[in-house]
């Protein structure tokens, strides 16, 4: 890591702002979301019997605002030295990765169980994420070069062009593989509505979002806009977007979660596989 300080015009000053309220903002979002639904979360997690899944929402719901939270606050108090500045920033990223790795695994799991736990589809999306992995560790590793500002107090880095670049490219097989997943929630909630016919009162909005496709749209969203910092003007702005973009991975499969305890317990829309069992439909699920 360099040690080298710049000094910044007013536009840096306003920029150094903007990207503490970019930090900002999604923790403030991550914990008002776990309050509104906090009565969820008793009712369906804490009251019943809990099944590993249980155990991976409450890993990510309360592990994401561990890591993000003293990102927030690193924003606007200063680090003993640079040095310290960038391993916390370096152990934030890993973090936030393992963070988007854990949520992956929640969007193999439901894709693999919509579509009749096929092992082809399981296989098929373990590779891919598995490709996908290997690229983003690559770009992450290539693109940590960061320079300290002092002009203001917090953790602050300008990162050079080249390594904005690199750093994109993780936030890019995110987002091919947010897309991925929802083109197959989307197309198995077609499968299911043409399998159960037009006589049935099953809307195809209702199984987006049982499916969890609104849910994947949201996260493809985020990852795009972060992705979008990566290429814009400016030295500070690559990546101020990340933390909002696994804040609200986050949300969305805690949500697409307790959507899904919530049918257990409660009336349950059909999916693909159960369609195709009760009538006998012969559905190529790929």
């Amino acid at each position: 890591m360099s040690n080298f300080s710049a000094t910044s015009g007013d536009s840096d000053f306003q920029t150094i702002y903007l990207q503490n309220y970019c930090h900002l903002f999604p923790v403030c979002f991550l914990i008002y979301d776990q309050i509104i639904t906090l009565g969820k979360e008793i009712d369906l997690v804490w009251r019943r019997p809990r099944a590993p899944s249980a155990y991976w929402f409450l890993a990510l719901r309360y592990g994401a605002l561990m890591i993000n939270l003293p990102i927030g606050v690193f924003s606007f108090v200063s680090l003993p030295s640079p040095k310290v500045c960038f391993n916390s920033a370096v152990v934030h990223q890993v973090f936030m990765l393992a963070t988007e790795l854990a949520v992956s695994v929640v969007m193999i799991i439901r894709v693999y169980a919509l579509y009749g736990r096929s092992a082809r589809i399981l296989w098929w999306l373990i590779g891919i994420a598995a490709s996908l992995t290997g690229l983003t560790v690559w770009g992450v590793g290539v693109g940590q070069h960061g320079h300290p500002l002092t002009v203001l107090s917090g953790c602050h880095f300008y990162i050079v062009r080249s390594a904005s670049y690199h750093l994109a490219i993780a936030w890019e097989c995110l987002f091919a593989f947010d897309s991925i997943i929802f083109g197959l929630t989307v197309y198995n909630a077609y499968l299911t509505r043409r399998a159960v016919g037009p006589d049935q009162a099953m809307p195809i909005h209702r199984l987006m979002v049982r499916d969890g496709a609104i849910y994947f749209a949201a996260m493809a969203f985020a990852n795009l806009t972060n992705i979008a910092t990566f290429f814009i003007n400016g030295r500070l702005l690559p990546g101020s977007l990340a933390t909002f973009a696994t804040c609200m991975s986050v949300a969305m499969v805690t949500h697409l979660l307790l959507d899904l305890y919530e049918c257990q317990y409660g009336a349950m829309v059909p999916n693909l596989s159960e369609v195709q069992g009760e009538l006998e439909l012969p559905v190529d699920p790929v």
